[in-house]
């Protein structure tokens, strides 16, 4: 809150007059005395002190001079606290996150208009280049998660999920998940772009997530669901028979879109039935 001299303009009074002030000094009024107390019908006290209380309150009808709290002096500048190498450390922990949350480039910390903002309001603090988000803050925060996930997953029972689609670059991607407490997780997503897409690869790769999940991470699965492709189908099968433990599942999600896909062709009306549901 700003002095309360600064409010005089919205209540009756006249506060005592200041020097004018230089930039190179600033007038003290801590030896300046209190208004005193006015409180009438239809008006607001003048007090310093009762405006610091909140105007619109009743204040109480005797302060004593020790009770009176001592007026700050008038600064012109802002004095921003010393930035902390903790603070720095947080800091780039959070550009970390947002940069994967947001799904950004690296090359958006080099953006002027973000240096300027950090200029601006955070003068402090040490922007990381994109060599240095790459190399050390995004590794240094998927171990950090990690070590969160597997605190998660040990001990529990778990759904390990595989998924497969193309990305924007044309690169074929296979994400691993696991879900453990009703929340999923990835456990890895591999690039099978110069791999033939056979149920035998896929079943490696799967048999490798679950080794991953139960030997590192301490989950107990129970089952595995993947997408609704051929060769995951044929996977799914492979998989069953060698741990026949397991409940594997196909994608009920994809058996949907299947079944709303093939009847776009025949009938609107059922189409509409089926996206409700």
């Amino acid at each position: 809150m700003g002095s309360p001299l600064l409010l005089s303009p919205l209540v009756t009074g006249t506060p005592p007059s200041l020097p004018p002030s230089t930039p190179s000094s600033l007038p003290d009024i801590r030896g300046l005395p209190s208004i005193a107390p006015t409180p009438t019908s239809g008006s607001l006290p003048t007090s310093p002190a009762v405006l610091s209380l909140g105007i619109g309150h009743n204040p109480p009808h005797q302060l004593s001079q020790q009770q009176l709290p001592a007026p700050r002096p008038l600064s012109r500048h802002f004095i921003l606290p010393e930035w902390t190498s903790t603070q720095q450390k947080r800091f780039e922990r959070r550009i970390s996150r947002l940069t994967a949350s947001a799904g950004l480039p690296f090359a958006w910390v080099d953006n002027p208009e973000w240096i300027a903002l950090c200029d601006e309001f955070i003068p402090g603090a040490k922007i990381p280049s994109q060599r240095t988000l790459a190399r050390r803050l995004i590794p240094e925060a998927v171990c950090e998660l990690r070590a969160g996930v597997k605190e998660v997953v040990r001990g529990r029972e778990t759904t390990v999920q595989a998924d497969g689609w193309t990305g924007i670059n044309n690169h074929h991607l296979i994400a691993f998940m696991v879900m453990a407490d009703r929340k999923v997780y990835t456990v890895r997503v591999h690039d099978a772009s110069m791999e033939r897409k056979t149920a035998e690869n896929l079943l490696y790769l799967l048999e490798d997530v679950l080794k991953t999940v139960e030997q590192e991470w301490g989950g107990v699965i129970v089952a595995v669901v993947t997408d609704a492709s051929g060769e995951s189908r044929k996977a799914r099968r492979l998989l069953g028979e060698k741990h026949p433990s397991l409940v594997v599942l196909d994608c009920y999600a994809h058996q949907v879109g299947f079944f709303t896909f093939s009847l776009d062709s025949r009938t609107d009306h059922h189409t509409c039935h089926i996206r409700s549901i």
